[in-house]
This record gives C-alpha cells, sequence and structure tokens, in this order.
C-alpha cells in the first residue's frame, strides 16, 4: 500500500477505476496469489534450511528425497520449483499486457529483470548451503520483486477516469 501511495502522489492521479476486462483483472490477481505462495514456501525452505543445515550440496540432495527427513526439508524442493512457474507466469502477464497500458513499462521492466535476479540468486543459495548473508539478500530482492508486482499489477487493472479522453 505505501508503494502504491507513493505512486499515486508522484503522479498527481487521485481517483481510479477498476478496468472492465474480467479476464484481466483475473490473470492479476492469479499472479498476485501465486507470489504470495512462493513467500510462504520459501519462508519455510529458509526455515528448515535454518534448523537442519547440510554440509555439503550432496547431503542436501540426499537430505530432500529421504523418507525420514524433516518435512521441512521438502520444501527446498517445493518453492523453486513453484518460483520458475508462477516466475514464467508473471512475466508472461507482464509481456502480454505491456503494450496495453501506459506507465506500466518501468514497473514492468524492473519486474522483470528482478525475477531474473531473484532465479540466479535463489540458485547461489542452493549452491552454496543457503548462508545467512544470501538468505537476506534472497528476502531483499523477493521484498522488491513484491513491490514492483504491485505497481505493475495496478498499472494493469487500474485506470485513471480521464485516461480515455486522454488517448483520443
Amino acid at each position: 500500500m505505501l508503494a502504491l501511495t507513493a505512486s499515486w502522489l508522484q503522479s498527481g492521479t487521485g481517483n481510479f477505476t477498476l478496468i472492465q476486462t474480467r479476464a484481466e483483472v483475473s490473470a492479476v490477481v492469479v499472479g498476485l496469489l501465486a507470489v504470495l505462495t512462493i513467500g510462504m514456501t520459501g519462508t519455510v525452505a529458509a526455515l528448515g534450511d535454518t534448523l537442519f543445515p547440510a554440509t555439503s550440496f550432496r547431503s542436501s540432495v540426499l537430505q530432500d528425497f529421504t523418507s525420514d527427513s524433516p518435512a521441512l526439508l521438502h520444501f527446498r524442493l517445493l518453492h523453486p520449483l513453484l518460483a520458475v512457474i508462477a516466475g514464467i507466469y508473471v512475466i508472461w502477464i507482464v509481456l502480454k499486457n505491456a503494450s496495453l497500458r501506459i506507465g506500466q513499462s518501468r514497473a514492468s521492466m524492473a519486474l522483470t529483470i528482478l525475477l531474473f535476479a531473484q532465479i540466479g540468486i535463489g540458485m547461489l543459495n542452493v549452491l552454496t548451503l543457503a548462508p545467512v548473508w544470501l538468505q537476506i539478500l534472497h528476502l531483499l530482492v523477493a521484498d522488491m520483486i513484491w513491490i514492483s508486482l504491485v505497481l505493475a499489477s495496478s498499472a494493469l487493472v487500474l485506470e485513471h477516469p480521464n485516461a480515455r479522453s486522454r488517448q483520443v
């Protein structure tokens, strides 16, 4: 809400209406929920990495596939899988609608760059056995992705009442 408030105050616009295209609104809501789900699984995966640290990459992989390993460790598989699927979905929505809305391009470009950076940081996190400093960086980029996603989503589903008269 703070990001939206700052963006709206900076642009000087006060009133917005929800676009009438239900499919676009639904697509944005699904993207937001998918990113929230990634955040939840990532939190549990980080907790598993912290409580049950691995001594090597090999032992980390073995912990993931052992049936008697704690349930928290199984989120280490679920989190990246969901992240890649949801990341592809969000990028698809952003690219599909990039030319439809004016003022969305900066937030969309930042979102796309941050998603690719986050996937790289996540892979580095796995390979280096999740050091705390890298987990914090991963969380920082996740927060930046959320802010960019909220701004890009608002540009997709909200329109200024005078936008139609300005485009004509």
